[in-house]
């Protein structure tokens, strides 16, 4: 049958993964879609504190999501599709 909200049928129905780079030390982390899916979301875990924007950056790069942080970036999270 039609997923009309898909735009596909049941049998090649859509597909998420979540993907993520972590790490503790360092200002950005970025993490990438493996080949096939396309990335639709994701989000950044910075450390807190200071007196400036916690995120610099917090979207897309290529096929993945980046983010760029005030302090450390302690992880980028990718959702990814097929």
């Amino acid at each position: 049958y039609w997923i009309g909200a898909t735009g596909k049928w049941a049998s090649q129905a859509v597909q998420c993964v979540q993907k993520s780079a972590s790490g503790t030390t360092g200002q950005e982390r970025t993490v990438s879609c493996d080949s096939g899916y396309t990335v639709t979301g994701g989000g950044c875990d910075c450390k807190e504190g200071g007196d400036h924007a916690e995120r610099w950056y917090n979207g897309p790069s290529g096929n993945g999501w980046r983010c760029w942080c005030n302090h450390i970036a302690y992880a980028a999270y990718a959702i990814c599709c097929k």
